[in-house]
């Protein structure tokens, strides 16, 4: 697996975290009797972490 990921500060402790991942090889280890076997890809997707604690004064910060 190759990734390349990111850490984005958007705001107010607002954070976006991207990753983008390309499986080679895959394999069945968390769905063990599926009948089709994977292949190489592409995978795509983010975080969003919002600290409304922080947000609506709550928590220090």
């Amino acid at each position: 697996m190759f990734e390349a990921n990111a850490h984005l500060d958007v705001g107010a402790g607002v954070i976006l975290e991207p990753v983008v991942q390309y499986v080679v090889n895959p394999n069945t280890f968390w769905n063990p009797y599926t009948p089709r076997r994977a292949k190489d890809g592409f995978y795509g997707g983010f975080t969003l972490v919002v600290p409304l604690g922080t947000l609506l004064g709550l928590a220090p910060g």
